[in-house]
């Protein structure tokens, strides 16, 4: 959604992180010699944006959810029992 204000610190911090780290990988894959980051940064992004299209195609429009950061929705009753349970 368009929740810019609750997940702009989260996309900052993990931007900086994932630059940082393909920066190190850049440097360290060939001692002597460094790689570009461009191209450490396009193989990484390209192998997990391949990655969530096969994940969508064998798990149709689901959303992907993780276990952390997850808030407990309110009881819904059971649409099997009709409803009735609380």
């Amino acid at each position: 959604g368009d929740r810019i204000r609750g997940t702009l610190l989260d996309t900052a911090l993990f931007g900086a992180l994932f630059v940082l780290v393909c920066d190190m990988i850049g440097r360290t894959v060939i001692a002597p010699y460094e790689l570009p980051i461009e191209l450490i940064i396009g193989v990484i992004g390209s192998a997990v944006f391949v990655g969530m299209l096969i994940y969508r195609l064998n798990h149709g429009r689901k959303s992907i959810s993780l276990p952390f950061g997850k808030k407990r929705a309110a009881a819904v009753p059971s649409l099997q029992t009709g409803g009735t349970e609380a």
